[in-house]
This record gives structure tokens, sequence and C-alpha cells, in this order.
């Protein structure tokens, strides 16, 4: 009886989020239809596209000129080119794939945080779907959305090995965390940080089974990730996965913002103090801002968000906050969350916006109900 009341539950929740994300697609898409296309778009559909029509990964020059794509890597824009140019959907359309696949990750956190706790997995997925910067990635046309659909569906599975050291689970999780470093290579990293921390787990069970689980997954991950750096290498000599780490580093990053800024005469303050306020500064950004709809061009759009998104950043903070960390799933979610704000932090700076926390929402929201149900039992006993 409580399953089928749960189930009930799980189907309304998802069938409210999607009805809300589909009313904002239809504003957007009738009054300000460019909404979806943001700076960045056009570099990930024109690579795609070349790459259906003319068999090539990259752009032309303003001579004709074939250059190998080496900044974007293939995941979206070959998501992007075969819905378009293959499936022949309209970009509206693909939006509407989007909100569909993240519709269908917010299932995924829900069995995610099923496999650690029952008891909140409604919430977890809740907490998901009613995001706000995740409900805005949706809308355009950009990579979060659909990173933020493999991400989801990699911890589904990476929890599910932790239950029962499965190799079949840590093999699925690892080649879901591949498909979506191709999507967005900021969890390039995260293979090594992943497998380090399965051998340094297992130690203590098996030796025998720590180093091969560990291997394991290193392994796989970068195996596969391996084919992109020989294919920049071969067509480019660059052997690097991707180099638009470098350009946002160069940029926006921490290293040598001191220096671009004009060190002491112009911050008045000294290497430790800057880099110390700006580290501070950039991670509370990367938690609090709530997400805007400013590109849509609707003030009372723009004020309803303001006036849900921050109460909303301060329900999921609580129960992030209150999560218990003495379980080893638990502590997986919350160092693999460090880690994103780390690499968002440090490669962005000032410049980290909601949508950097977009790919976590799942991480966060099973922590923040796993922090809520933490609470509700000492509210019981009192």
């Amino acid at each position: 009886m409580r399953k089928s009341a749960s189930n009930k539950t799980i189907l309304l929740i998802i069938i409210l989020s999607l009805s809300i994300k589909l009313a904002i697609f239809v504003y957007t898409a009738i009054k300000v239809p460019s909404a979806k296309f943001m700076p960045d778009t056009s570099t990930y559909i024109e690579p795609g596209i070349n790459l259906i029509e003319n068999g090539f990964f990259g752009t032309f020059d303003d001579n004709g000129k074939a250059r190998y794509e080496i900044n974007r890597t293939p995941g979206y824009p070959i998501f992007i080119a075969l819905l378009n140019k293959i499936f022949k959907l309209s970009f509206d359309s693909i939006i509407i794939v989007q909100i569909l696949l993240i519709t269908f990750a917010g299932y995924a956190v829900y069995k995610a945080a099923y496999e650690l706790d029952k008891k909140i997995a409604l919430l977890a997925a809740f907490i998901f779907l009613f995001d706000q910067p995740t409900t805005i990635s949706t809308l355009m046309l950009l990579t979060e959305a659909l990173y933020t659909v493999f991400m989801a569906f990699f911890i589904y599975l990476f929890l599910k090995y932790l239950r029962g050291y499965k190799t079949a689970h840590l093999i699925s999780s690892a080649l879901m965390l591949v498909m979506a470093t191709y999507i967005r290579p900021v969890s390039y990293y995260l293979g090594i940080c992943l497998a380090g921390g399965i051998a340094y787990w297992l130690f203590r069970i098996d030796y025998k089974k720590a180093m091969a689980h560990g291997l394991i997954f290193l392994l796989i991950f970068y195996a596969f990730l391996g084919l992109w750096h020989y294919r920049n290498y071969i067509r480019t000599g660059n052997a690097d996965f991707t180099i638009i780490d470098n350009a946002d580093l160069n940029h926006m990053g921490l290293t040598h913002k001191y220096i671009r800024e004009g060190g002491f005469q112009k911050t008045k303050m000294n290497p430790l103090l800057y880099y110390t306020s700006d580290v501070a500064k950039s991670t509370i950004q990367f938690f609090i801002l709530p997400g805007t709809f400013k590109y849509f061009k609707s003030k009372p759009l723009k004020v309803a968000s303001k006036i849900f998104g921050y109460p909303w950043v301060a329900f999921w903070l609580i129960g992030l906050l209150c999560a218990g960390y003495d379980k080893l799933p638990c502590r997986f979610l919350l160092l693999t969350v460090l880690y994103f704000v780390l690499v968002s932090v440090v490669v962005t700076g000032l410049c980290v916006g909601s949508r950097f926390r977009v790919p976590i929402m799942p991480f966060l929201s099973i922590l923040s109900a796993s922090g809520w149900l933490k609470l509700a039992g000492k509210f019981r006993k009192d």
C-alpha cells in the first residue's frame, strides 16, 4: 500500500514539474524565441552539424578552410546535430527533448535516493525537479541539462555499487561518467578521485578487491577518454582532451588573477587576503545564487524567480548542512560536490553562477533530503 502511494506521489511530482517546465517553454517560444540561444550555443551547433554533413568535427574559417575543433568535446554537439539533422527536429523541439530528459533524470534521482534511504526518495526528486537553475538549463541550448541527466544516472549506478560492490555496477557507472565527461569535461579528474576513493575504502575490507576495482574504474574511464586525446593529437598535434580550460583559466580563473588585476597597487590587499576573499565570494555565489529568468525579458517572471529562488536555496541548503555524513554514500556525495565546487571556483572565479551548480543538483538533492529527514527525526523526539 505504501509503495503504491509512493508511486502515485512521484508520478504527481513528475507531472507537475513537467507542466511548469512546458508552460515556461511555451511562453519563451512565443515571446522570446531567441532566449534558447546563448553566446556559446553556436560553438556547439556548428561542429556537430559539420560532423553530420561534412564528416569532420570542426568549423570553417572565412576562407572556407576546415579547422578541427579541440575546444568543445563532441557529446553535446552530436546530440544537437543528430536531433536536428538526422531526426529533423527544430531547435524548439530539442528544448522539449531536454525537458523530457531532465524530468526522466528526476526519476533517476528518486531511484538513487531510494538506494540510500527510501524515506528520502520523494523529497530528493521534488528538490531536483523544482530547482530553478535546473529548470532554466533545460530551456537553453547549452550543455548543463544533458550533462546533468547523465550525472543523475551515474549517481544511481554508483550508489548501487556502494551497496554490494558488484563489478557490473562499477563498470556501468564508469561508462555513464565517461559519457557525461564527453558532454562537459568538468568531470575529467573525477575519475582519479573516485578510483582512489574506491581503493581507499575497500582496502580495509578486501585489499585485492580494492586494487582491482580501483584499477577497473580508472582504466575504463580514461581508456574511453583516451580515444578523444588520440583524435585531437592526430588531427591537430595537441593531445589535450580539450583546451577550453586554458582559456577559462586565463580569462576568468583564479590562477594569476591577482597579477592580472594589478596586484596590491589596485586591490590594496596582499595575495593571501585577495585570494581568500575571492575564493570565499566565489564559493558563496556557487551555492546561493538562485538562478535568473533575465534572458526571458519578462519582469514579472524575473521578480517571481527571485521571490521563489532565494527561499528555495535556503530550504535545500538547510537540509544540506544538517545531513549526516557518517555513512559512506553521504561522504561520497559530499566529496563529489566539493570536487565540482573546487573546479568551478578555480576555473571561473567570480564568474561562477547558478548554472555551474546544476550538474550536482542530483547530489545536493539527495543530501538535502537526507538532512531534512534527520531534522524531522529530531523534531519528533522533541
